[in-house]
């Protein structure tokens, strides 16, 4: 059910806008956060030997925060990204992102850039959700309310969260079962969304600030792919993008197929 574009000008102009009417969607995973240089710390350790797998993996959840925010090379690459962005598409377009933090800060930049809102949708968050590791059991942990992100971020828009405490619901790590259901449910969302754009602005993209694992399980929605073993990923890099074009056909009907035009397209970080 794959066809691979050459790069989103070249296949939206002389395919899909000549053939399909339908909207871009352009993936970002979120910059370098914290926890990720933690996890490079741990993963330098485990490859020289000072550490077992599950020795990494027990100072892997020990060390790591609920919600991290950007690291300082992760804030330069959240402003590169916003640049680029920019120069790609000039202004407007529609903005979403996670509510964790480090999906905000990274989508901060572009919001600017583009002068536009970031609307925050839970469905977006990371793979497990928001949880702590403590005495050996993962436990329930509270992310921001969304009076708290919009003190903190201004330019967010929160109507899909939740309004009384934390964004999320206090249920712990999520189970692999309600990943998937979650990115089920998100895809169906965003078809939807494509659907309902007046056909004048469908030429603009929307976008998404996300996470690594939850990308890979929203693209496997969007295609159609099962892959409960994992044995085939949708590896993405820090501040990334993935674009994929939907059709409306493909959006309300289910005929016709997703595009995608390019993965983990990162040079604009380097």
């Amino acid at each position: 059910r794959f066809r691979a574009g050459a790069g989103w000008r070249r296949h939206f102009r002389l395919e899909a806008a000549a053939s399909m009417a339908g909207r871009s969607l352009i993936l970002i995973r979120h910059a370098q956060s914290m926890n990720n240089c933690i996890q490079l710390q741990v993963e330098e350790e485990m490859r020289k030997g000072r550490l077992t797998a599950e020795q990494a993996t027990s100072t892997w959840l020990a060390s790591r925060s609920v919600d991290p925010g950007l690291s300082p090379q992760g804030k330069e690459e959240a402003i590169r990204t916003g640049q680029h962005i920019k120069r790609i598409l000039g202004e407007g377009g529609e903005l979403m992102s996670s509510p964790m933090l480090r999906a905000i800060e990274t989508a901060a930049p572009i919001a600017m850039a583009l002068g536009i809102p970031c609307r925050v949708s839970p469905l977006a968050c990371e793979v497990g959700g928001m949880y702590e590791w403590k005495d050996g059991k993962y436990l329930p942990a509270a992310g921001l309310s969304a009076a708290a992100i919009r003190e903190r971020f201004p330019f967010c828009r929160t109507e899909l969260l939740k309004q009384e405490g934390s964004w999320n619901e206090l249920v712990g790590k999520e189970t692999a079962e309600q990943n998937r259901e979650r990115a089920e449910k998100f895809a169906s969302w965003i078809k939807r969304r494509v659907v309902e754009t007046p056909a004048e602005e469908r030429g603009s993209p929307l976008i998404v600030v996300t996470h690594s694992d939850f990308l890979d399980l929203l693209l496997k929605a969007l295609f159609s792919v099962s892959d409960t073993s994992k044995k085939f990923v949708f590896k993405v890099d820090n501040c990334s993008l993935t674009e994929v074009f939907l059709p409306i056909v493909f959006c309300e009907e289910g005929k016709e197929v997703p595009v995608l035009n390019y993965l983990n397209r990162n040079h604009h970080t380097m």
